[in-house]
C-alpha cells in the first residue's frame, strides 16, 4: 500500500468521523451511512 493510498484513506476516515460526531438528523444519518459504506469499500481495497 502506497503512502498516497494511506493518506487518502486517513483523509476520508477523518471526514467520516467528523460527520458521525455531528448531531445526527435523518438526512445526516443517510449521509453517514453512505460515507461509511464508501470508506468500508476503500478499506477493503487496500
Amino acid at each position: 500500500m502506497s503512502d498516497d493510498q494511506i493518506e487518502q484513506f486517513l483523509e476520508r476516515y477523518s471526514k467520516f468521523v467528523s460527520i458521525v460526531e455531528r448531531t445526527p438528523s435523518t438526512a445526516e444519518d443517510e449521509d453517514k451511512e453512505e460515507e461509511g459504506e464508501k470508506i468500508e469499500e476503500s478499506y477493503e481495497d487496500l
